[in-house]
């Protein structure tokens, strides 16, 4: 925790808002040798700003960790679920089946091809047994369109 003057943090906290709890993390008290300097520390930031909370933690090491986390679930709010606790995305099945042929084609090809690669895919049944059918774009000094070819070619 470097030593100094507390200007920067003294104008931080006047942007902070009043009408919502603040967690001050003190972060690096693993690289201070004589920890006593670290109460008048943390008493000097109470002077800035009436927060929530004061936390002495070690990012690096994990020092206190758990109690900074214990401080932000106590100020959480208890929310009803906006999203089934099954769903891992808000993306469609077209979406993914693209971004998956996307990541083959990276990973098969590497640096041959910029990351500006779109695969766009024609025609998509969900519950049939025809594969996608694509067009990958890729980019360059203009744009070069390649011809449409079938995701079994891709997933080669």
């Amino acid at each position: 925790m470097p030593r100094g003057s507390s200007a920067p943090i003294a104008t931080s906290s006047s942007l902070l808002p009043s009408d919502v709890p603040v967690i001050a993390a003190v972060n690096k008290v693993d690289l201070l040798p004589d920890k006593s300097a670290l109460l008048p520390r943390m008493a000097e930031i109470a002077r800035l700003h009436a927060f929530a909370a004061i936390v002495p933690v070690s990012a690096e090491r994990g020092t206190q960790l758990p109690a900074l986390k214990a401080e932000i679930a106590k100020r959480c709010r208890s929310r009803r679920r906006c999203i089934p606790a099954d769903d891992v995305t808000d993306r469609d099945e077209r979406f993914l089946a693209a971004e998956f042929i996307r990541e083959k084609i990276f990973r098969l090809l590497g640096e041959e091809v910029p990351y500006a690669t779109t695969v766009a895919i024609d025609k998509f049944e969900v519950e049939g047994a025809t594969a996608p059918h694509l067009r990958d774009r890729v980019r360059r000094q203009g744009e070069v369109s390649a011809p449409s070819c079938s995701a079994k070619a891709a997933r080669a």
